[in-house]
């Protein structure tokens, strides 16, 4: 049992990071998704601790940006190419068909530059205005933000498989990726998350109500992009993850900011 879960962890360190771990051999793609949530933690805490560092040798924002650094080159930026493809792809195309082809296109556009930028900016003043709040528990409501975002915002990524159809049939290499979430994958994930966030709100001394307020707007922010994603394309593709992801993210430092302000 150990040796599978090593296994499937190191495929999912393998397909969602740039970290140079191997792919196991003889282990299905489908099977990449089961331990997003530990992979989330490991760039979380990593992010955090890099703040932490950087905090003590500069001002707050140098630190923030150097964390938000470390994420894109620990994941090569791929929520954030999803971001900028699935902008690009709601902005400039009219049918369905057309938002697919350009969402495939690998050119940057004007939407998804935008779209970059202005979540780029998001994060960085969140995470700078949760930089300028007292300590909470072990340290900085940054780094609490910081694990959390990672954690949360890929576990509400994953859920999407749970409840839309993956609208790019004809490709099934990445169908075996992207397609549905087995159920038992699915519970492991949630189950994984709230123990994530059960003992990151302990550590940090955040009240019941700020861990409720952050599951509700997680929530409600799931029940709109999957509307949205209904309404653009009849589901999602891989780069609407990527921006399911991104948009998670802030929702928990916008969360979070609202709800530890004094």
């Amino acid at each position: 049992m150990m040796t599978l879960f090593w296994r499937q962890l190191r495929a999912a360190i393998s397909f969602y990071t740039r970290l140079p771990v191997k792919w196991p051999e003889g282990l299905p793609l489908s099977q990449v998704h089961r331990h997003v949530v530990w992979v989330g933690l490991g760039i979380g805490l990593t992010t955090a601790a890099v703040y932490g560092l950087a905090a003590d040798l500069w001002m707050p924002t140098v630190a923030v940006v150097l964390a938000l650094i470390t994420g894109v080159l620990m994941t090569g930026g791929l929520h954030e190419d999803g971001l900028a493809d699935t902008c690009d792809g709601f902005g400039g195309g009219w049918q369905v068909t057309d938002k697919l082809r350009i969402m495939k296109d690998s050119a940057l556009g004007t939407y998804g530059g935008l779209g970059l930028i202005l979540m780029l900016v998001l994060q960085t003043v969140t995470l700078t205005a949760l930089a300028a709040l007292p300590l909470t528990g072990i340290g900085s409501p940054v780094m609490a933000a910081l694990i959390l975002g990672h954690v949360l915002s890929r576990a509400l990524a994953v859920s999407f498989m749970q409840s839309l159809p993956y609208v790019r049939l004809h490709d099934s290499r990445v169908q075996a990726v992207t397609g549905a979430l087995p159920k038992a994958d699915f519970r492991w994930v949630v189950g994984s998350a709230m123990v994530v966030v059960a003992v990151i709100c302990w550590l940090f001394d955040f009240s019941a109500m700020l861990l409720l307020a952050l599951l509700i707007g997680l929530g409600g922010w799931r029940q709109l992009f999957c509307a949205i994603l209904r309404r653009q394309l009849g589901g999602y593709t891989g780069d609407t993850l990527g921006a399911v992801q991104q948009t998670a993210t802030v929702i928990v430092y916008l969360v979070l900011l609202a709800g530890l302000m004094p």
